[in-house]
C-alpha cells in the first residue's frame, strides 16, 4: 500500500466489518470496487475486466496477514476473496449474532472509565450487528447508550430524555462528548458569582477543601494519611480517587440546588455592572435572585447563606420569597423560592431550577424560550452574550412572615403540581419532602377547577317486587328519514321486574302523553296493578304541566335524570340501542331501504321480549310478565320475500294465484302476517302466506340479487282458530300505511351485564342532521318521484332542456350492448341533470387517473391584489355543461334515461363518447379539453399553479385567465381584449357571461 492509504494488515484479531469498510473505500479510491461484484455485474470487457480483477485481488492481499492468507490464498478472483473473508471472519451464524448482542446489551460503563472508550466499544458492537445484518434502530441505540452509563450520569441522562418524544442518536452523542469536555475543561475563567454557605458545603464546588492547602508542598504531606481512602503520602484535598469522583459527578450536580443550605454559583454576571430593573436567565445560578425587596409579593426572613463574588468578596443573603412578574403575553405568573440577596447587582432566574421543576429551555434566534411541554412560560432576549427576560415585575408590600416553623404541606402540594394527599403521605415517609407534618390539605380551589369530574355512577342493586311497580321510559328520534307510516320518533315504556318492552311510534314528541295514558290504561287493565313510579329525562315531553298533573293524579311518583347525565336513566338508555342494533341489522339482511326502520324496530321489540335475560335468569321477558312459556313456531325471518294468496276479486281465471310481497312481522292482535306489497306500496295483514326462507337465506349468503329459485321444500302456514291470544305481541304500536288503529308488538328482554354506554352525539347535532335530510328528501331523488311529484311539469321541462343539452352536444351512440361489457345505471340529479352512477366505475376497468386541478385560493387572492393595484378589469364567465365537452378514452355504456328511451330501440344502450357528469373521470377530461384549447391559443399555463393561463399583449400587458372547475376569472387592463377572449371561448363553449367581478 502507498503511504496515502496505509491500512492495517487483517490478522482476525481486529474488528474485520471496520477493516472490510476501510478495504472498500481504498478500492473506490481506486476505482477497482465494481472487481468486487463478479466478470457478469462488472460491465466491462474480458481485457479490461481481468485487468481490474488483479489489481483489486492484489491490493486485498497486501492487507492480510500471513496466517489469514493461508486461509484464502486459493481464490483467484476479488470477488471469490472477497467472500471467503465474510465466510471466516464475518459469520452471521445465530451463535455469533446472540454473543455480540449479549455484548450490546450487558455493556455497563464504570466509573473510571473515559466516556470516550466506552463509547468506542459501543460503536464497535453495533457495528458488528450491521457487519451481520442486524438492525438496531437509531432510537434503541441512544437508549441502549443512556442505559449503560454509570450512576454519576443520571442527571444528565434525565436532562437529555426529558419532554422528547423520539431520540436521536447523533444528539446524545454529541451532549455527551460535550459534557465530556466541559468537565475536563476545569471551572471557567470569567468573573462570577458564587453563594457560599455559612456551613461547611454540601453542594457542587470544583475547588472545596482546596483553599487552605493549595499551596502545600509534598513533602510535608508524605507522613499524613488521607481520611478518604484511608493511604498514606497525601492529604484528603489531594487524594486522587477522590478528584476521579468529583471529577466524574460534576456533570451531574451542574446548575442544581440541593438544599437551602448549598453553595450556589452564579454564572455570566460581571459585577461591575449597574443594577436595573430587568432579569437575567442564568444557566449557572442554582437559586432565583434579587436584591430588591419591594418586588417581592412574599416574604420571610431567612439569614443562612453567603454570596462569593468573583474578586472574593462577599454579600449575605437576608431571605425568601415569591415575586409576581407578568411575562411576555400578558400572563402573570409568580416565581417562588427566590433569594433576597441586597447586595446583588442583578436580578437572576436560575434556569438550573427551572429544569428541576420540570421545565425544558431552548435558544434560537436570538431568543430563550422556557417551556413545559409546548406551552412556553417565559422568553429571553439575547442582548450581548446574555439573555434577559422579557416582561416586567408587579411590585408590592412584601408580607413578611417571622414563623418558620410552620406546615409546609400546601407549598409542596403546589410544589409537586397539586399532587394528592395519598401521593404527599408516601413521600413524607420516605423522608423526601422536608417541613411536612401532618400531609393534610384544606380546600385548594384550583385542583377544584384542575381537576374535578363526574361522580362515579353505582349500579343500582334494587328491583322491583312485582309489575309495574318501577318502570322506564325514553323517547328516541328524529329518525333521519321517515319510516312507511311518516313518524320519526319511538317511545319506549319498559317494566322493571319483567323487563318487558312496550313501543310506540310518533310523529312529534308531543305524541308522548297520550301514548303514555293508552299505554297505562292497557297494562292495568291486564294486570290489575298500577304503575306506581316512572323514571325518564328531563325531555319536554315528560315535563310539561299537563304530565305532571297527571301523574300527581294518578298517584304516580316521578323520578327525572338530571341533565346531561343520561346514565341515570341506563335501563330505557340500553334498551333503545338493543332495539336499534337489532333493527339495523335486521334491516341490512334483509337489505331493505331505511325507510323501513319502524317495521324493523317493531319487529325487535316482538322478538327482545322472548329473548332470554341475564337480568332474570335466563327467562324472556314475555315469560316473566305472563306467567306462561312463549313458543316460537311462528317467528320468522324479517324482511324475507313470502307468497300470498290473491283475492278472486284481485286476478283473473288466467293470472297467477300469489303475489311476491315481503314478510314484516305479526299483527298484534291478529291471527295474521304484516306483508309489504311492492305493487299497491302499502302494508297488508293476510293469514294465507308460503315462506320460503330456506332457499331465500341461502341466496342472502351468496350476496346475489339474482332472482329467486324454485323453492326447495315451501311451507304452507294455516293459522288454527283459538281463543288463546296471550302470546301474540301488545307491546308496539303498528307502522302499518293502510291501518288507522296502531298495531303492537311484543317486546323483548335485554341480556344485562357490564355493557358499555352507546357513545352518541349531542342532540344539538342530531337536530342538525334530521333537519338536513328533511331539506334534502323533499326533491325527488329519481325519475318516478319526479314525474309522480305535485310539480311533474316543471321537471319534465327541466329534463327535456337537460336531455336537449346531451344530444346538442352528442353525448352518446346508441348501440347494442357487447356481451362482455356491463350497461351502467343512471339517475337524475338536482335541477334535473342527468348524471351517471360514478360509484359503480372500477378502477383499470372505465377509469384510471381522476384527479383534477383548480386554481389556488392564494392565486386568486393575488390576482385580485394586481388588479387593483394596476387598475385591470375583471370579469366572470361560466361553463354551461362544461363535462360534455370532455372526451372520454374508455368505452362505457349506460342505459338510455327513464321516460327518454328512443321508440323501436328499445334494447339498444348508450355509448359515451363525451364525459358524463357523475363519471369519475369527468372533471379530469374537462380540464384536459380545456387545457389544450388554452395552450393552442397562445396561451401559457404557470408552472405554479395549473389553472392559471396568462398571455403578453402586444404592448406589453398582460391577459390572465383562472379556471376553478367551471368557473372563469379574466383580468387585463384592455376591456377589448378580454371580450376579444370572450368571443373565442364562446366560439368554443357553451358560455355564460356573468359580467364583471
Amino acid at each position: 500500500m502507498t503511504a496515502k492509504f496505509e491500512i492495517p494488515k487483517y490478522d482476525g484479531k481486529i474488528d474485520f466489518g471496520l477493516w472490510q469498510k476501510r478495504i472498500k473505500a481504498v478500492l473506490v479510491q481506486q476505482s477497482l470496487h465494481k472487481a468486487l461484484l463478479g466478470k457478469e455485474k462488472s460491465g466491462k470487457k474480458d481485457d479490461e475486466c481481468e485487468e481490474l480483477d488483479l489489481k483489486a485481488i492484489s491490493t486485498i492481499q497486501l492487507c492480510l496477514a500471513d496466517e489469514v492468507m493461508y486461509n484464502v490464498v486459493d481464490a483467484e478472483t476479488a470477488a471469490d476473496l472477497w467472500k471467503k473473508l465474510e465466510e471466516l471472519y464475518m459469520s452471521k451464524s445465530l451463535t455469533n449474532k446472540l454473543y455480540v448482542k449479549k455484548q450490546l446489551y450487558s455493556l455497563r460503563m464504570s466509573e473510571s472509565t473515559q466516556l470516550l472508550e466506552h463509547m468506542n466499544v459501543f460503536n464497535k458492537l453495533t457495528s458488528q450487528l450491521r457487519s451481520m445484518e442486524i438492525k438496531v434502530e437509531k432510537e434503541d441505540q441512544a437508549l441502549l447508550l443512556l442505559s449503560s452509563l454509570p450512576k454519576s450520569f443520571d442527571h444528565l441522562v434525565t436532562t437529555i430524555l426529558y419532554g422528547k418524544d423520539t431520540l436521536k442518536m447523533e444528539e446524545v452523542m454529541t451532549t455527551l462528548l460535550s459534557n465530556e469536555t466541559r468537565s475536563k475543561s476545569g471551572p471557567s475563567t470569567s468573573e462570577g458569582l458564587f453563594v457560599k454557605s455559612s456551613e461547611p458545603a454540601r453542594g457542587r464546588s470544583r475547588d472545596r477543601g482546596k483553599k487552605v492547602n493549595r499551596f502545600r508542598s509534598k513533602s510535608k504531606t508524605q507522613n499524613n494519611k488521607c481520611h478518604y481512602c484511608k493511604e498514606e503520602g497525601h492529604w484528603k484535598n489531594n487524594c486522587p480517587k477522590k478528584k476521579l469522583k468529583e471529577k466524574r459527578q460534576e456533570p451531574q450536580q451542574a446548575a442544581v440546588a440541593s438544599d437551602p443550605e448549598s453553595e450556589a454559583d452564579v454564572l455570566h454576571v460581571r459585577s461591575t455592572i449597574d443594577s436595573c430593573n430587568f432579569w437575567i436567565m442564568d444557566t449557572g445560578c442554582t437559586y432565583h435572585m434579587c436584591p430588591n425587596k419591594e418586588w417581592f409579593h412574599s416574604f420571610r426572613q431567612h439569614d443562612e447563606g453567603r454570596v462569593l463574588m468573583g474578586n472574593n468578596s462577599e454579600c449575605r443573603t437576608m431571605g425568601i420569597g415569591s415575586i409576581r412578574i407578568k411575562m411576555f403575553d400578558g400572563t402573570v405568573r409568580t416565581l417562588t423560592d427566590v433569594r433576597y440577596v441586597p447586595d446583588l447587582r442583578k436580578s437572576l432566574i436560575s434556569l438550573g431550577t427551572l429544569e428541576a421543576a420540570g421545565y425544558s429551555y431552548t435558544g434560537d434566534g436570538g431568543y430563550l424560550k422556557v417551556k413545559k411541554g409546548a406551552l412556553v412560560f417565559m422568553k429571553g432576549e439575547r442582548c450581548g452574550t446574555i439573555y434577559r427576560l422579557i416582561g416586567s415585575t408587579i411590585t408590592g408590600d412584601a408580607a413578611v412572615s417571622t414563623t418558620s416553623d410552620e406546615d409546609s404541606s400546601l407549598l409542596w402540594h403546589a410544589r409537586l403540581g397539586h399532587m394528592s394527599e395519598r401521593g404527599l403521605l408516601e413521600l413524607h415517609k420516605k423522608g423526601l419532602l422536608k417541613g411536612i407534618k401532618t400531609c393534610k390539605l384544606d380546600f385548594c380551589k384550583t385542583c377544584v377547577l384542575g381537576k374535578q369530574c363526574k361522580v362515579k355512577f353505582v349500579t343500582s342493586s334494587k328491583r322491583s317486587k312485582q309489575v309495574l311497580e318501577y318502570i322506564h321510559s325514553d323517547v328516541w328520534g328524529p329518525a333521519p328519514e321517515p319510516s312507511l307510516g311518516e313518524t320519526r320518533y319511538f317511545v319506549t315504556f319498559i317494566d322493571d321486574f319483567s323487563r318487558k318492552v312496550w313501543i310506540y311510534f310518533l310523529k312529534h314528541k308531543s305524541e308522548v302523553f297520550e301514548k303514555f295514558k293508552i299505554w297505562k290504561t292497557k297494562v292495568e287493565k291486564q294486570t290489575g296493578k298500577e304503575v306506581k313510579y316512572l323514571r325518564s329525562d328531563n325531555g319536554g315531553e315528560y315535563t310539561s304541566t299537563e304530565f305532571q298533573n297527571y301523574c300527581n293524579q294518578e298517584g304516580i311518583t316521578r323520578h327525572l335524570t338530571i341533565p346531561g347525565t343520561p346514565q341515570q336513566n341506563g335501563v330505557a338508555e340500553r334498551m333503545n340501542r338493543t332495539l336499534l342494533e337489532r333493527a339495523r341489522c335486521m334491516r341490512l339482511f334483509a337489505d331493505l331501504p331505511k325507510s323501513f326502520w319502524a317495521e324493523a324496530i317493531n319487529t325487535a321489540c316482538y322478538l327482545v321480549n322472548r329473548s332470554p335475560s341475564m337480568s332474570l335468569d335466563l327467562k324472556s321477558p314475555q315469560e316473566v310478565w305472563s306467567g306462561t312459556s312463549v313458543g316460537y313456531s311462528d317467528i320468522h325471518i324479517f324482511g324475507f320475500p313470502v307468497y300470498t294468496l290473491m283475492q278472486d276479486s284481485e286476478r283473473t281465471k288466467l293470472d297467477a294465484k300469489s303475489r311476491r310481497c315481503i314478510y314484516l312481522g305479526q299483527k298484534a292482535g291478529t291471527k295474521g302476517f304484516k306483508l309489504w306489497n311492492p305493487e299497491t306500496m302499502k302494508v297488508e295483514v293476510k293469514r294465507d302466506v308460503i315462506f320460503d326462507e330456506a332457499s331465500m337465506l341461502k341466496k342472502s349468503q351468496s350476496h346475489t340479487r339474482e332472482a329467486e329459485r324454485t323453492p326447495v321444500s315451501p311451507m304452507q302456514v294455516e293459522l288454527e282458530e283459538s281463543d288463546k291470544v296471550d302470546d301474540h305481541d301488545d307491546s308496539s304500536d303498528s307502522e302499518d300505511t293502510d291501518v288507522a288503529q296502531p298495531t303492537e308488538a311484543e317486546p323483548y328482554t335485554i341480556a344485562r351485564g357490564k355493557a358499555r354506554r352507546e357513545v352518541r352525539l349531542p342532540l344539538r347535532l342530531l337536530d342538525t342532521v334530521a333537519y338536513a335530510f328533511q331539506v334534502i328528501s323533499s326533491d325527488p331523488s329519481s325519475y318516478r318521484e319526479a314525474v309522480e311529484s305535485r310539480d311533474c311539469s316543471q321537471w319534465k321541462a327541466a329534463m327535456v332542456e337537460e336531455m336537449d343539452s346531451l344530444q346538442k352536444n352528442q353525448t352518446w351512440d346508441l348501440v347494442f350492448k357487447k356481451k362482455e361489457s356491463t350497461s351502467g345505471e343512471d339517475q337524475w340529479r338536482y335541477k334535473a341533470r342527468f348524471v351517471a352512477k360514478g360509484f359503480a366505475q372500477k378502477r383499470g376497468v372505465d377509469f384510471d387517473e381522476i384527479f383534477s386541478p383548480v386554481v389556488k385560493h392564494c392565486s386568486i387572492r393575488m390576482l385580485l391584489a394586481i388588479a387593483a393595484m394596476w387598475d385591470m378589469e375583471l370579469e366572470q364567465m361560466d361553463v354551461k355543461t362544461a363535462f360534455l365537452h370532455g372526451s372520454l378514452d374508455e368505452e362505457i355504456y349506460i342505459l338510455q334515461p327513464d321516460g327518454f328511451v328512443r321508440p323501436g330501440d328499445e334494447k339498444k344502450v348508450c355509448k359515451l363518447k363525451r364525459s358524463l357528469y357523475g363519471l369519475k373521470q369527468a372533471p379530469r377530461m374537462w380540464n384536459k379539453r380545456f387545457d389544450t384549447f388554452m395552450t393552442s391559443h397562445g396561451y401559457s399555463r404557470s408552472q405554479y399553479d395549473s389553472c392559471v393561463y396568462y398571455r403578453f399583449l402586444a404592448n406589453g400587458d398582460i391577459l390572465i385567465l383562472m379556471l376553478y372547475v367551471d368557473d372563469m376569472l379574466i383580468a387585463c387592463k384592455s376591456a377589448r381584449e378580454i371580450q376579444v377572449l370572450k368571443q373565442t371561448l364562446h366560439a368554443e363553449f357553451e358560455m355564460k357571461d356573468l359580467g364583471h367581478a
